[in-house]
C-alpha cells in the first residue's frame, strides 16, 4: 500500500502487506494506526499496522471482511459478506472483541440484500 501526502501528491510511506494479502477496506484509527481488510479466501482478516509491523487483529471463518471504518471512540465497524456472497452484515468491534452485529430486522428479515461476487 502506498500512502501519499494529500496536498503534495508525494509518497509518504510504502507498506508491504503479507504475501497474498488483498487489502480492500482501509481506515486510520484515532491512534494513527492503519487498519485494512483482507477478503481473500486464504486469510479473511482485519489487520492493523503499528510501527510498520502488520498484526492480525480479527480472523474470520465464514465471512469475508470488505469495508472497515474507525469510530470516534476508536472502535471498528466492519461490513462483511458470507463466503458464498449471499449474506451481509455489519459488525461493531472493540479491538478483536465483537460488540454488536447488525444483520436482521425485528422480523428476522435481512437488512442488507446486496450480493457480492468478488
Amino acid at each position: 500500500m502506498e500512502l501519499y501526502y494529500i496536498n503534495q501528491g508525494s509518497l509518504f510511506k510504502l507498506i508491504t502487506t503479507k504475501p497474498r494479502n488483498t487489502p480492500i477496506g482501509i481506515a486510520v484509527m484515532q491512534s494513527g494506526a492503519l487498519v485494512y481488510t483482507d477478503y481473500s479466501d486464504t486469510y479473511r482478516t482485519v489487520n492493523i499496522v503499528k510501527n510498520e509491523k502488520i498484526e492480525e487483529m480479527i480472523s474470520l471463518q465464514n465471512w469475508k471482511p470488505l469495508v472497515v471504518c474507525s469510530t470516534s471512540s476508536g472502535d471498528l465497524l466492519v461490513i462483511m459478506f458470507s463466503v458464498n456472497g449471499n449474506h451481509s452484515k455489519v459488525v461493531h468491534y472493540s479491538g478483536p472483541t465483537e460488540k454488536q452485529t447488525i444483520q436482521f430486522n425485528e422480523n428476522g428479515k435481512p437488512l442488507y440484500a446486496a450480493q457480492l461476487r468478488l
